[in-house]
């Protein structure tokens, strides 16, 4: 009896053990389950900060990277990017200028300018479109043009001794046109004339030439099948003056903070006579063409046509000169047309024409 007691004893005392150590062993895996859970995603957490955090501190070094490349220098970055813009316009598009321009510095080392186009015809300045231009660092990239009023680049000079008949037709255009209005025309000269010799033609004139076309090597189509010049290179009557070529009359410098100052500084840009200066004007184009040659990858970027290929046109001009084949001028629709009689007009190309809004005196 005493075996049979002690037999029970143990079996129960086994069983006992067993089922605690059952239970035992599965509580342990329901722990390590949820153990091994809960770090997965406080590693996940930890990962995902950090990968913010890392972009956050990036996206500030970037910003301060880009604030302080593109306002590096004396005339900073984006001024000068501004000018080559302007500049270019105004160098390859004949009567087009760049005005109430904006530039805008942004994130991951990119910058914006952007401005509307405008031509003049008559006395008044008729807005013909707007451009913007994307850069990341030094290089331009998107550029979109808006046009208005139909805007196309079908005006053309001729080179001289290339005009024919068909050149002409315009003549009859521009009769037709009525009194009270005021007209745009592209002249194509009989020879290749100075600047002096082009501003004295129209001195004493009621009509303001606004644009000269400048031989540069590219233009004479005498020497090849093509007829009509569709991108010329020239410059304006009203130069696009550059940072260079002001005359600092006063400057002043605030300093704020430990390392900051502000420096204002006021000046006044070179005087040119109305139909004279011509000097002043020839080195302003070539110094203009200089100038792009040094960012040429945005100027063609920006430029219609064909690359400008400007080393080659800078030596064409300090070789041969500043000669002018042609000019865009505006006016009286009846004071141009007078210009029918004149033998160093050889061909012309009527632009865009407006009722009279004219009252320039100079």
């Amino acid at each position: 009896l005493g075996y049979v007691y002690a037999v029970r004893y143990l079996f129960s005392l086994v069983v006992l053990i067993y089922t605690q150590l059952k239970n035992s062993e599965g509580i342990s895996a329901v722990d390590e389950a949820r153990i091994l859970k809960k770090g997965k995603w406080k590693a996940r957490i930890h990962n995902a900060l950090t990968a913010i955090g890392i972009m956050v501190v990036g996206t500030i070094i970037c910003s301060i990277f880009t604030a302080v490349y593109f306002a590096w220098g004396e005339p900073n970055r984006i001024e000068t990017y501004h000018d080559i813009v302007a500049s270019t316009i105004a160098v390859t598009q004949p009567n087009l200028y760049l005005r109430n321009y904006g530039t805008s510095v942004k994130h991951f080392f990119s910058s914006e300018i952007n401005g509307e186009l405008y031509k003049q015809v008559g006395s008044e300045f008729i807005k013909e479109g707007e451009i913007k231009v994307d850069f990341l660092l030094a290089r331009a990239g998107y550029l979109e043009r808006k046009w208005l009023n139909n805007y196309t680049n079908r005006y053309v000079f001729r080179y001289p001794g290339t005009a024919n008949e068909a050149a002409n037709r315009d003549w009859n255009k521009l009769e037709r046109l009525p009194e009270g209005t005021v007209a745009e025309v592209y002249l194509s000269f009989d020879q290749l004339y100075s600047t002096a010799e082009i501003l004295n033609k129209f001195k004493d004139r009621q009509m303001k030439p606004v644009w000269f076309a400048v031989d540069t090597s590219f233009d004479n189509t005498s020497e090849g099948n093509a007829t009509s010049i569709h991108f010329p290179i020239g410059f304006s009557y009203e130069p696009v003056w550059h940072n260079s070529d002001m005359i600092i009359t006063r400057q002043e410098e605030e300093k704020y903070g430990l390392m900051g100052k502000a420096v204002s500084t006021t000046g006044t840009y070179p005087e040119l006579e109305a139909y004279g200066s011509a000097e002043l004007r020839e080195a302003h184009f070539i110094k203009t063409l200089e100038l792009l040659k040094q960012h040429e990858d945005i100027a063609n970027r920006v430029a219609l046509g064909p690359e400008l290929k400007l080393q080659q046109r800078i030596d064409y001009v300090k070789e041969h000169g500043v000669n002018i084949y042609g000019a865009v001028v505006t006016g009286p629709t009846k004071e141009i047309l007078k210009l029918r009689e004149e033998p160093w007009v050889a061909a012309i190309c009527l632009g865009e024409a407006k009722l009279w809004n004219w009252d320039y005196v100079e």
